[in-house]
């Protein structure tokens, strides 16, 4: 994924490194402080909740982008962001519920 993004920026971007010491400064505490530290949170986070709740979480992440981009760089909620959403949404937890139901039926059972 990560080479096809870079192939396809390269292809369709002009890319440009940061001029200034601030920029540089920007990119490396975002980089590496605060994604660092949502991954430490995030995993440490997974052996704690249960399953089904961490996928609800994750799902949750497109609503939340929408949110923050509109509340913070007043960005447009179309309908097209929405269905987008709900479709990520409900593609991610379609199955989380339904294995969720199959071990409670498996349980069920035995």
């Amino acid at each position: 994924v990560g080479f096809l993004s870079l192939f396809s920026m390269m292809l369709f971007e002009t890319p440009t490194l940061p001029q200034t010491s601030f920029h540089w400064v920007s990119v490396i505490v975002m980089g590496i402080f605060l994604t660092g530290f949502a991954y430490i949170v995030s995993n440490a986070s997974q052996g704690v909740i249960p399953a089904l709740n961490v996928t609800i979480i994750y799902t949750l992440e497109p609503f939340f982008a929408s949110l923050f981009g509109w509340m913070l760089l007043s960005e447009a909620i179309s309908a097209n962001t929405v269905l987008g959403a709900v479709l990520i949404f409900l593609s991610m937890l379609t199955p989380a519920l339904m294995n969720q139901n199959r071990r409670k039926t498996a349980q069920s059972l035995t």
